[in-house]
């Protein structure tokens, strides 16, 4: 995260934001999954 902070400035000098808004998207989505997968997990051990 400190990367990007301190480097952001390169995205605006080479006008190339969406490769960090596509790599969040990214990240979002297999946050997502592994949430998913977290709480079927959990609902599997509750029911015994």
């Amino acid at each position: 995260m400190f990367y990007l902070w301190g480097h952001s400035y390169e995205f605006d000098n080479n006008d190339n934001w969406e490769v960090i808004e596509n790599f969040a998207k990214f990240i979002g989505v297999i946050l997502r999954f592994i949430t998913m997968l977290w709480h079927i997990t959990a609902c599997k051990k509750r029911r015994g």
